[in-house]
């Protein structure tokens, strides 16, 4: 009997002693994605031509990184990643603001936006 007991007691000793956390030590928490630049080859474009949009982007945990394009007008947006080309429509004369979004793996985010004026 004061085998198991002595038994079951070294058990929990070495479960409680392999936990994944010393305590004290804090969990290292995600940092987000941050958007150092928004490039677009030209500010103003004419009704049906394009502009190129490239978004440049750095983890400081070193996670991969996803892109999210997004515009207020009625323009097309083709591509993914970092690099889009935004195409104007006529239906879009005026500005035409286009928004990235960049996620890291875990989900933390960071956005950036920038005005295209479309002219006849």
């Amino acid at each position: 009997m004061k085998g198991w007991i002595v038994a079951l007691a070294l058990g929990a000793v070495i479960i409680v002693g392999c936990s994944s956390s010393t305590p004290g030590e804090p969990e290292a928490r995600n940092q987000p994605p941050v958007i150092q630049q928004l490039k677009v080859s030209s500010l103003t474009i004419r009704v049906g031509t394009e502009c190129i949009l490239t978004c440049e982007a750095v983890d400081p945990d070193h996670d991969e990184l996803s892109y999210k394009w997004e515009t207020t007008g009625l323009g097309y947006i083709l591509g993914s990643g970092k690099s889009v080309t935004f195409t104007a429509a006529s239906c879009c004369v005026g500005p035409n603001d286009i928004k990235v979004t960049v996620y890291d793996s875990k989900g933390a985010s960071d956005s950036r936006q920038v005005t295209v004026n479309v002219i006849l």
